[in-house]
Parts: structure tokens; C-alpha cells; sequence
């Protein structure tokens, strides 16, 4: 359930990073213009924060199960640390550095992987504990793509303008939307599962999905590689 609400990340900031990929694809990484990135990376920092004061005081209000509340508040904080991370991941995409997004992509299953065997040996049945090394998995991702990027973040601010922010918006926003619907296509299935057949069912109904994920990922990857070198 996690993994499903975070999965919808980019459907929060309406492809404002798919907007800065399209717009600098292809384009060296040197010659990116660091403190207008800068000025978008703050932008976003300080949208998501707003969303985070905003929609946390909600959940007080949900009358949901403790365990699901839980989950509610750390898919706020994994949508928050993704969307960050999004910023970077695309920028990495765009400049073709795909070995700093392929190491950053690894630190988080890599974490995953050590807590499933950690839980495993250990026999710990908290969910908890799986979702809190997703979190952190997160984290160490966000600081490894802030020391590789650490031109955009040192840099000195360029003072952007809201046209420029909006522009991105609706450039990317329509790249966001194929996504999501792409998504949909298995994410209201699971939507369903779980609002009528429990979260258990729900698990064996995920799984069958995440068996087909390795053929998603080599179209994705190709897909990945040849954009940039296609424009």
C-alpha cells in the first residue's frame, strides 16, 4: 500500500522535473546552466515543504486503522523524497550521466534487499520496519545525488521567474500524465483489491505484477538510452 501512494509521486508536482528534462535533454553537463537549477531545485524544495504543512495536519483528522495511518504519514514522507530525487534522476537522464542514476537507483533496493534479509533472519513481522528502510533508502539516495550534482546545489541561486517555473509545468505536464495513466492501468486494479480484499490479497495481487516488471524495465531502459541520442 506503501509502494502504491508513493508510486504517484510525480503526479504531485504536475511534471514540473519532466519539464526540465525535456527542456535540457541531450545537453552536456558542463553546459548546464547551474544556478537557474538551482533556482528550480529550491522552487520545488520549498512547494513540497508547503504540501507537507499542509496535508500532515489532515491526517489527524482520518478515521483510519492506526497501522494504515502510519502508512499514510511515511507515503508523505517517501513522496517528498521522491519527488527531490526525481529532480536529480532526470537531470542525470537528460546529461546522459547513467552511471550516477544507476547507482542511485541501487542505493535504495540495495537497502531494501539488507532489511528483507535483516526481518527474515531476525523473524520481525513489523511492516514498519520494511517501510522505514524504504524511507532511509530514500534519504541515502538524496544525499548521494546532492554530493554527484553538488554543482547545481553550490552554485550561487539565479533569480528565475515564475513564467520560466510554469513553463516548465506545462511542458512536462503532459509527459506526467501518460505516465500516470500508464500506471493506472494496474494501479486502479490495486486500488480495488485492497478497498474490497484487504491488504493481503492485495500483496498476492502486487506480486503477480512485480514478476513482469524485469520486461517493463529493459523497454524502459531502451527507451531511456536512445531519447537523448534520437534528438
Amino acid at each position: 500500500l506503501y509502494l502504491l501512494y508513493v508510486s504517484y509521486a510525480g503526479f504531485v508536482i504536475f511534471g514540473y522535473c519532466d519539464g526540465i528534462y525535456l527542456k535540457m535533454i541531450g545537453t552536456k553537463y558542463d553546459n548546464l546552466d547551474f544556478p537557474k537549477l538551482k533556482f528550480f531545485f529550491k522552487i520545488l524544495l520549498i512547494y513540497l515543504l508547503f504540501g507537507v504543512f499542509i496535508f500532515l495536519p489532515i491526517t489527524f483528522l482520518l478515521h483510519v486503522e492506526v497501522t494504515k495511518w502510519y502508512i499514510i504519514i511515511c507515503s508523505i514522507a517517501g513522496i517528498f523524497l521522491a519527488c527531490l530525487n526525481s529532480f536529480f534522476i532526470l537531470i542525470n537522464q537528460a546529461t546522459q550521466k547513467y552511471n550516477n542514476y544507476a547507482i542511485g537507483n541501487i542505493i535504495e533496493k540495495l537497502i531494501l534487499v539488507i532489511s528483507v534479509i535483516i526481518a527474515i533472519i531476525f523473524h520481525i513481522k513489523n511492516i514498519m520496519f520494511i517501510v522505514f528502510a524504504s524511507l532511509f533508502g530514500k534519504l541515502l539516495t538524496l544525499l548521494y545525488y546532492l554530493i554527484k550534482n553538488r554543482e547545481i546545489i553550490l552554485s550561487k541561486s539565479n533569480k528565475g521567474t515564475s513564467l520560466e517555473v510554469f513553463d516548465n509545468v506545462k511542458i512536462g505536464f503532459f509527459l506526467t500524465i501518460s505516465s500516470i495513466f500508464s500506471m493506472l492501468m494496474t494501479g486502479l486494479g490495486k486500488f480495488f483489491i485492497e478497498g474490497n480484499y484487504g491488504i493481503e490479497y492485495l500483496g498476492y495481487y502486487s506480486f503477480v505484477f512485480s514478476m513482469f516488471s524485469p520486461f517493463t524495465q529493459l523497454t524502459d531502459s531502451v527507451a531511456l538510452i536512445l531519447i537523448p541520442k534520437l534528438k
